[in-house]
């Protein structure tokens, strides 16, 4: 991976088994100056190559920021959950700017990633920063996986409160943690079908008072 807005190349780019990529950040800002991509990406792209993890066609994403991973695993053809169209817009373009076929990416809503008719060999989740987001998307991901699915998240430390790893624990089954590196952290998890879950019903629906509208 490298670049920012600007598209200028990292002095230390990732050195993995996956090629150098241009990202950047959208909407273009020239003026800002943060990168497109985090320690916690770098941490887990540096640890699927570490551990010889074997990738294929069976592979989501669930919160890709700006495309790190999408982008760097397009040849995997992925399907990519984001709740943000501003994320969307982002991977797609990356796509584009690195010459990759953006139909080898499929970008779903969250809502959406309950009607999928597949089951999944590897799930990697940037951990999002509201409970409740992972919540649900935990509730669905069991009914995506089996028991040898490799499951794994990652975020950056200051983010990644005891509450969040506790859902992983008590949806998907038992849950360890990796050391920090550069302030980023793993997650993985092993999903247990005997594990009982009972949470908020999603999605949450209202009714707008003394109006027919409903609030989603």
């Amino acid at each position: 991976m490298s670049s920012n807005n600007q598209s200028r190349p990292l002095t230390n780019p990732n050195k993995v088994r996956f090629r150098t990529y241009l990202l950047a950040r959208y909407p273009v800002n020239q003026r800002d100056q943060l990168r497109a991509w985090g320690a916690d990406d770098e941490y887990l792209l540096d640890y699927l190559d570490a551990q010889h993890i074997k990738l294929n066609k069976n592979l989501l994403i669930i919160n890709d920021g700006f495309g790190a991973l999408s982008v760097c695993l397009a040849q995997y053809e992925p399907k990519v959950v984001s709740d943000s169209f501003v994320s969307t817009l982002s991977i797609q373009n990356n796509l584009i700017a690195n010459g990759i076929d953006k139909s080898l990416v499929t970008c779903i809503e969250p809502l959406s990633l309950a009607t999928v008719n597949q089951q999944f060999d590897i799930v990697l989740i940037k951990v999002p920063r509201t409970l409740a987001l992972l919540e649900y998307e935990l509730m669905v991901l069991r009914n995506l996986v089996h028991e040898e699915t490799i499951i794994i998240a990652a975020g950056m430390t200051k983010y990644i409160r005891s509450s969040f790893i506790d859902l992983f624990d008590q949806i998907i089954g038992k849950t360890t943690t990796s050391l920090a590196k550069k302030k980023a952290r793993l997650i993985f998890s092993k999903f247990n079908a005997s594990v009982s879950y009972v949470g908020q019903a999603y999605p949450m629906i209202y009714q707008l008072e003394n109006t027919s509208y409903e609030i989603v």
